[in-house]
C-alpha cells in the first residue's frame, strides 16, 4: 500500500521537481535526492526538438476528444445512471496527479470504489483483487476490468491536461517513479490515456519497470509510436489483459 502523502511531502516533491528542472542539485538531506549533471539536464531539455509534433499532437488530441465526446455521450449517460443506481453518490472521482513537468492536475474517472471509501492517495496498483472485492461492487469491478472507468479522462484531453498517448499520470507519493521520470525525461511528456507501459504489462509490472517504459517512450517520441500504441491499446482493452 502506498504511503499517504502529507502536505509537507507534496511540497518537498514539488521542490524536488523544480530544482531538477532548473539544473540545481536537490538538498543532500532529501531521501529522494539525486544530483543531476548539466549534461543530463540539457539532454532532458532536448524536448525542444519535438515542439512541431507536440503542437500537432495537441491539435489532434483536441479534435479527437471532441469527436469522442459526441460519440460517447450516450454511453456516458448510461454508465452514469447505472453507476448511481449501483452505488448512490458521486458518479465521478477526481484525484490529483502529476502532470507534464510536474504540474498538478485533477484526473477524472468513473468512481469504482464504494461511497465512503477513502482512496484519494491510494494507487490502483497497491490494491489486490481481494481489496477490490471489499471496496467495490460487481458493476464497479466490471468498469475497471473493461477500462471504461478511464473514459472521463477524455475531458482532461479536451482541456489540454492529458494526451491520448503518453506516460500514465501518477500521484505525488510515487516518489521513485517521479525521480526516474526526471532522469529519463518522461516527466516532460504530457500524461496519456494509455502508453507504452500499459500495452506491455499494465498492472502486471512494477512501478520502476513502468517508469523505464515511460523513458523509452520519451526517446521514441513521435507520430509513429503514438499511432502504433493507439491501436495496440484498443486490442489490449478488448483482450482485457491484466484487468483487475
Amino acid at each position: 500500500m502506498s504511503r499517504v502523502e502529507t502536505v509537507e511531502e507534496k511540497e518537498h516533491i514539488e521542490q524536488f521537481l523544480e530544482e531538477a528542472k532548473n539544473n540545481i542539485s536537490v538538498e543532500a538531506e532529501s531521501p529522494y535526492a539525486k544530483p543531476y549533471s548539466k549534461e543530463r539536464v540539457q539532454e532532458i531539455r532536448a524536448t525542444e526538438k519535438f515542439k512541431p509534433y507536440m503542437i500537432l499532437k495537441t491539435i489532434i488530441g483536441w479534435l479527437g476528444a471532441f469527436v469522442a465526446l459526441l460519440i460517447l455521450l450516450l454511453p456516458f449517460i448510461l454508465i452514469s445512471i447505472i453507476s448511481f443506481c449501483a452505488d448512490p453518490g458521486p458518479v465521478f472521482f477526481l484525484q490529483t496527479r502529476c502532470g507534464r513537468n510536474g504540474k498538478p492536475f485533477k484526473v477524472i474517472k468513473f468512481r469504482t470504489m464504494k461511497r465512503g471509501i477513502i482512496h484519494t492517495h491510494v494507487s490502483a496498483q497497491a490494491l489486490t483483487k481481494e481489496d477490490y472485492k471489499k471496496t467495490s461492487n460487481g458493476w464497479q469491478r466490471w468498469l475497471r476490468k473493461t477500462s471504461l472507468d478511464e473514459l472521463p479522462q477524455v475531458f482532461n484531453i479536451l482541456i489540454g491536461q492529458m494526451a491520448w498517448i503518453g506516460p500514465r499520470p501518477i500521484m505525488y507519493n510515487e516518489y521513485l517513479v517521479i525521480e526516474r521520470r526526471i532522469e529519463n525525461g518522461a516527466i516532460h511528456c504530457k500524461p496519456g490515456l494509455s502508453g507504452l507501459a500499459q500495452v506491455n504489462g499494465r498492472r502486471a509490472i512494477d512501478y520502476i519497470v513502468k517508469a523505464n517504459f515511460d523513458g523509452e517512450y520519451y526517446q521514441k517520441f513521435g507520430l509513429w509510436i503514438d499511432v502504433k500504441l493507439f491501436f495496440k491499446t484498443i486490442l489490449y482493452v478488448f483482450e482485457r489483459k491484466d484487468a483487475a
